[in-house]
């Protein structure tokens, strides 16, 4: 019937922008493409919505905060700059303190081995000594 085509027609024009939507979303959250969620029950059901939910807002955000022209302008792009910068800046700290921190433990080692080497001379010494006299006395 002509209502049947119609309603066909709008349903999946509905189906078509629902698709499209689906695939921009997954285009931007790569964690939704493999989506696996053993849906056990309610807890299932609802930890896979939380999932989507969020992504959906995290996209609504991500396009109002889009700017084609001048992007530095944007707030949200300076926060994260800033946050970039203040972790590089973390990390070439750390970083530094890794360093002065195996130097401090490579002169440790080196203070240890230098005694192990003495301690070693000494007691090669001592065993010549011996070993001569020995012989010395037996001869």
């Amino acid at each position: 019937t002509p209502q049947n085509t119609m309603f066909n027609y709008h349903v999946s024009k509905v189906c078509v922008c629902s698709e499209h939507c689906v695939g921009f979303l997954k285009g931007r959250w790569a964690s939704l493409k493999g989506l696996r969620v053993h849906i056990d029950g309610q807890k299932g059901i609802q930890y896979a919505g939380l999932w989507i939910t969020t992504c959906i807002h995290l996209h609504s955000f991500a396009i109002q905060h889009e700017d084609k022209g001048n992007i530095t302008n944007d707030r949200f792009f300076r926060s994260g700059v800033k946050y970039v910068k203040d972790q590089r800046e973390l990390e070439r700290e750390w970083r530094q303190k890794q360093r002065e921190r195996a130097a401090a433990i490579e002169r440790v080692w080196d203070e240890s081995s230098e005694v192990q080497l003495l301690e070693a001379k000494i007691k090669w010494e001592t065993l010549k000594e011996e070993l001569l006299e020995w012989l010395d006395i037996n001869q």
